[in-house]
């Protein structure tokens, strides 16, 4: 086991994946999917999305370019590991953690919901997790959340797939002070549901070059479909939104296809990053 992080403003712990054993403006409201508004498109454009899977663009979305995005390690043997990001445009004093216990991916983030953002890649939200392999053709990714504590409108766990820059599609569920809302997110475009529990299912599933993102929060259901192409960055996020303090917690990954690189998680296997 590598030591621990000792950097007091970054206590961010590397969550690595084990198999078997091995801000934004107003969201539209909508008690159902079939009531959802669109915020900047028709509901019957679908928006292109397409994105640059060349050599090039795979080597220019390294992680490397940010101080504060982690490398994977290699002190966990059998355990697929997880690249971690934090906001680099974060407060001082603020604290961004994610680890792995008792079967939970817990994201939390303290003191940095000021509104602003950096990141090693897009989307850009307080801490988020991604793999380094990427999702080839088809594949369906589940994503199950237990609950998001402290969030706001904006605040969220986000479930994405990105190319490492502005292409990416995100699926969220986010808390408010009078219940919860899933939100759908595709390039500059965007819809929401609202719910009123934050415990969630979210899917990301491709079929050739159509990419649907479905959220279930209790009995609302929120389905979109966008374009997407190419081979993509697996990614869960933490969205601080205005909140002082917000923390998601995650209890199962389960992945399908993508050319088999990216693995499922039950959240029950730790390592941790290299400063």
């Amino acid at each position: 086991m590598l030591p621990r992080l000792a950097s007091l403003l970054l206590p961010i712990t590397l969550v690595a994946a084990c198999g078997d054993p091995g801000n934004g403006g107003d969201l539209a409201d909508a008690r159902r999917t079939s009531d959802a508004r669109p915020d900047d498109a028709s509901a019957t454009d679908a928006p292109s999305l397409d994105v640059d899977a060349s050599p090039d663009a795979a080597a220019d979305a390294s992680p490397d370019a940010s101080p504060d995005a982690r490398p994977p390690s290699d002190a966990a043997p059998g355990c697929t590991p997880w690249l971690t990001d934090v906001d680099t445009q974060r407060p001082a004093g603020a604290t961004l953690g994610a680890t792995v216990h008792d079967g939970l991916l817990e994201l939390s983030s303290t003191g940095d919901g000021q509104g602003s953002c950096g990141s090693a890649i897009e989307p850009c939200t307080a801490v988020k997790v991604y793999t380094s392999a990427r999702l080839v053709g088809d594949f369906d990714a589940v994503l199950e959340v237990e609950s998001v504590d402290g969030g706001t409108t904006f605040g969220g766990v986000d479930f994405f797939v990105t190319n490492g820059f502005a292409a990416n599609t995100e699926l969220i569920i986010a808390g408010t002070e009078h219940g919860a809302n899933l939100q759908w997110r595709h390039g500059n475009t965007s819809w929401s549901a609202a719910a009123s529990t934050t415990r969630a299912t979210l899917r990301l599933h491709r079929v050739g070059t159509t990419l649907t993102a479905t959220g279930t929060a209790g009995t609302v259901v929120l389905e979109k479909s966008g374009f997407a192409s190419g081979d993509l960055q697996l990614g869960i996020g933490l969205r601080e939104g205005t909140s002082a303090a917000i923390t998601g917690r995650i209890t199962d990954l389960t992945v399908d296809g993508g050319g088999g690189a990216v693995a499922s998680d039950g959240f029950d296997c730790t390592a941790n990053l290299l400063p």
